[in-house]
Parts: structure tokens; sequence; C-alpha cells
């Protein structure tokens, strides 16, 4: 007789991306180890702001939103962010169901903040990542 497991008993696990030991506060120089939300949330923060052709043997990976980022502030810039940014979770992060994504314009910082409310795939507890998108130059 074979034991199925269900996706409920998944966990998941990432490492933290900052590898400074001084930022980490560690003295042995081990590297902290983010689980569940905390690594699911740094994935979609990793996906959101990759570009296209970043990432080696993977060039459709990333959502392209900085090429959004030079336009001008308009609902329609504001809708075209939600849209990259629903999309490419759908398609490159597996263990979320995403519920709603909120994207809002401040004109006078130059800057877009986004919300993003999901529920993990083995965890019915609502979950949401903010992201603050602004130019670099």
């Amino acid at each position: 007789m074979s034991t199925q497991t269900t996706r409920s008993n998944y966990r998941y696990s990432d490492f933290y991306t900052n590898l400074d030991v001084r930022l980490n506060n560690r003295s042995k120089g081990d590297l902290y180890v983010l689980e569940d939300a905390d690594a699911v949330k740094t994935s979609i923060k990793n996906i959101v702001l990759t570009n296209p052709n970043e990432r080696f043997f993977n060039p459709d990976f990333g959502a392209g939103i900085p090429r959004t980022l030079f336009e001008n502030i308009t609902p329609e810039t504001e809708m075209v962010i939600q849209k990259l940014v629903v999309s490419t979770i759908r398609n490159y992060e597996p263990r979320v169901d995403v519920l709603e994504v909120y994207v809002t314009a401040v004109p006078d910082d130059n800057l877009y903040h986004i919300s993003i409310l999901f529920n993990l795939v083995n965890n019915p507890n609502r979950q949401s990542l903010n992201v603050i998108l602004n130019r670099v130059r």
C-alpha cells in the first residue's frame, strides 16, 4: 500500500537573498532560511522585479515592469502594471492563488505602490505583499 502526500503537507523554504553576514547579524556566517509564506513572498517579489532576458536559459522569465516606469503616470499605466503582475505570478509561481493586485500611482514621487493579496496553495490564510516601484534614473 502506497502513501500519498497532499499539497497541504508541503512546507516551502528558501534562503534569504542578502548574503552580507554583517547585515544578517550572524557571527558564524550562517544563512537565514525563509519558510512558507516568507519564502513565497520573496519569490513573488523577485518575479515581479525581474525583467525578461535577465535570467540565463530562461529569457521569458519576469514581468518586465521597469519598461512601464518611464511612461506617463496614468490609470492606463496602472492597469498595464496590474495585468503584468497578475499574469507573471500565475505563470511562474504555482504555489499561490492570486486574489487581488492593487496598483496605486504616486505622481509626486514618480513611483507605484503594488499590493498583492494571495493565498498559499497549502494554507487558506490570506497573505499580502507590498512592493514599491520607482525609477532609478
